[in-house]
Parts: C-alpha cells; sequence; structure tokens
C-alpha cells in the first residue's frame, strides 16, 4: 500500500477520535471540525488512475463516494515497458505482535517520455506472460514504440 493512502486513513482515524471527544466533552458542536480531517483523509486515501486508450488520454482522480474527481491529460508519452515491480504486504498479529511480512512481484505496463523520467502506469499483472502479450497489443493499438527502461540521468558539478 502505498504511503499517501496510509497517511490518508491515519488522518481519518484522527477524525474520527476527535469527534468521538469532542461529542463527550463540555462543547458538542466543536464535533464538526473533526469531518474536516475526515474529509481531507478521504481525498488521500481514494486516489487512483485511469486511462482511455481509445481517445489516448490519462488521469489521476480522487474516488470520493460516487464522484471521480480529476481532469483527463493528453498522453503525449512516446514509450511503453513493462517494469517488474516488487510489492511488499506487511501485517502484524498474535499476543506479541509478530510482524509477517509479504513480497509478491508483479509487472507494470507503463508510459515513458522520452528521457524516461516521467511514468504513466496502465496495467499491473502478476504473469510476465500475460504482462508481455498485453504489452503488445497495447503498443500496436496506441502505435507506442515498445522500448526498455533506462532513465537519463544528470551528471553533478
Amino acid at each position: 500500500m502505498r504511503p499517501i493512502i496510509v497517511l490518508g486513513y491515519n488522518i481519518i482515524a484522527g477524525g474520527v477520535i476527535a469527534i468521538y471527544v469532542l461529542l463527550n466533552g463540555d462543547e458538542p458542536i466543536l464535533s464538526v471540525f473533526g469531518l474536516i480531517p475526515i474529509l481531507f483523509g478521504s481525498f488521500l486515501s481514494f486516489n487512483t488512475s485511469g486511462f482511455q486508450v481509445k481517445n489516448k488520454k490519462y488521469r489521476n482522480f480522487c474516488f470520493f463516494f460516487k464522484w471521480k474527481i480529476g481532469k483527463w491529460k493528453d498522453a503525449k508519452l512516446p514509450y511503453i515497458t513493462i517494469l517488474k515491480k516488487r510489492m511488499a504486504k506487511r501485517t502484524y498479529g498474535g499476543r506479541t505482535m509478530v510482524s509477517l511480512s509479504d513480497i509478491n512481484v508483479v509487472y507494470e505496463i507503463t508510459l515513458l517520455s522520452e528521457s524516461h523520467r516521467t511514468k504513466q502506469p496502465i496495467l499491473r499483472l502478476k504473469n510476465k506472460e500475460k504482462a508481455t502479450t498485453a504489452l503488445e497489443s497495447i503498443s500496436k493499438l496506441l502505435n507506442i514504440e515498445v522500448c526498455q527502461y533506462n532513465p537519463q540521468t544528470t551528471r553533478r558539478r
């Protein structure tokens, strides 16, 4: 899970606790201020992205209840590739709070800029063969060149 999503869930929990504490306090009307962190945390927690193949557009948006808030942008990224990523999940359990880690390898089909510094993920798959076939079909559909990920680095002075 991305750190921004975890931060959003923590802010939501803080808002719920604030409402509970303020409702049991001297001035229950102040509990309305607990809604502010809940709304802000919701925007952070429910971020995702979408891609329209037909129009060659993408957007990063917040899925808030039934609304999707975000603007479509043109995908002017000339290259496409597969990136191998390791997704880790850690859980704590038992009386001793033992940490259990689960690491999964996923293959992410990503649009790249000319310098390979700007990336826009399109699709994430667990199987390399399925990712390769999806990459070929998406590159033909979008008429985008397949390349190896090789970002340009800048020299330090």
